[in-house]
């Protein structure tokens, strides 16, 4: 969840003329929120936060789809009569390229 300081919500209008202090003060964690009508519009982030961020997120869905592959992989081998927790490696390997070439 984000945790926005109050201070660091600001109006498109006061943005304009403090864009250069509010990009330098945009550190770490530290971001600001430009808001058009009272309503946040944009935000002004430290780009390397940003960058750990976005890793952080493409890791999760990264992990995401392997936990999903393992339990479709593991599915499958139960319908085609096979135990996947005794199954090897390399009877694994064969069947997923039979799987490929299928």
């Amino acid at each position: 969840m984000l945790q926005l300081k109050p201070q660091n919500i600001i109006p498109i209008t006061a943005a304009r003329a403090q864009l250069n202090d509010i990009v330098t003060a945009a550190k770490g964690s530290n971001y600001f929120v430009i808001s058009r009508q009272g309503r946040p519009a944009a935000a002004v982030i430290d780009w390397e936060y940003l960058s750990e961020l976005q890793w952080k997120i493409d890791s999760e869905e990264a992990q995401e789809a392997v936990n999903g592959l393992r339990t479709g992989f593991k599915k499958y081998l139960r319908g085609q009569g096979y135990d996947p927790d005794k199954i090897t490696d390399k009877e694994a390997s064969k069947i997923l390229v039979k799987m490929a070439n299928e």
